[in-house]
């Protein structure tokens, strides 16, 4: 008997919409943009300004999320404000970003984010 004996039946659907997320959010820009974003709407031009980094850069990564639904954009004449709109990133990202420093065995750190296994 494996694990996979006992593993519940995920559905492909679900499975997929998981990892869809995932890949959204697989970049430390993304993490970053959301992590900003879960303490309010902002735009373009301040995101720009706070991140250092160009226009273009910031709304490839932008529109990256808003493909997957993880951000919605509201236009008001030029002006273009993202929220987050996709509740499992608004919890997922805070766990990710702060859950790993607070009560973390820094010795199981590597292995808890993914290192591998012999």
């Amino acid at each position: 008997m494996s694990y996979f004996d006992d593993a519940p039946d995920r559905n492909s659907e679900l499975l997929r919409g998981a990892a869809d997320l995932l890949a959204a959010l697989a970049h430390p820009l993304r993490l970053r943009i959301v992590d900003g974003l879960l303490r309010g709407d902002c735009c373009v031009t301040n995101m720009v300004d706070c991140l250092g980094l160009p226009q273009p850069i910031v709304s490839r990564h932008l529109a990256i999320l808003r493909n997957a639904g993880v951000l919605a954009v509201t236009r008001a004449g030029r002006k273009r404000s993202y929220r987050v709109v996709h509740p499992l990133a608004a919890r997922v990202v805070p766990l990710l970003l702060n859950g790993s420093e607070q009560n973390v065995d820094r010795e199981l750190l590597p292995v808890t984010l993914g290192a591998s296994h012999s």
